[in-house]
């Protein structure tokens, strides 16, 4: 009796591939969403230290200008990065949405052939009960 042979395995494999290639861009744009909310988390803790160290030596004007300055420019950096944010949360929306399809159109496949092993073996159930009631026959019979 010949073996088990899915007519569509390569197609199973190519989506397969597709669905791992999905998967490691979803992978990379949550990194990058990741490490746009470091690099928040880090602006919002030097913001914090320079807010309070800029009164530390308050009869100094030139200091306290340059704190200023230095927390304008993390404000400008905070809006930058919550830019980003929002563009990085759209695009592993996206690479989410397109790992979901993937792994979908994988499954189907993947039924398909589960649903054909299972008509297989039902198949070669017959067949070995057919060859073994004819060689019941055939002892009978002798």
């Amino acid at each position: 009796m010949k073996q088990f042979q899915f007519r569509l395995q390569r197609v199973l494999e190519l989506r397969e591939g597709i669905e791992e290639r999905e998967k490691i861009n979803l992978g990379r744009a949550v990194s990058t969403l990741n490490l746009i909310q470091v690099n928040i988390n880090t602006n919002r803790q030097k913001y914090e230290v320079a807010s309070q160290e800029r009164f530390r030596d308050a009869n100094n004007i030139d200091t306290i200008r340059m704190y200023d300055s230095y927390i304008s420019g993390l404000e400008y950096q905070k809006e930058m990065l919550l830019a980003q944010k929002e563009t990085a949360e759209k695009v592993v929306a996206e690479a989410r949405q397109k790992y979901i399809k993937a792994n979908q159109d994988k499954k189907v496949v993947e039924k398909l052939k589960d649903k054909k092993l299972a008509e297989y073996k039902k198949y070669v159930n017959r067949e070995n009960t057919r060859l073994l009631d004819d060689m019941k026959r055939e002892r009978q019979a002798v």
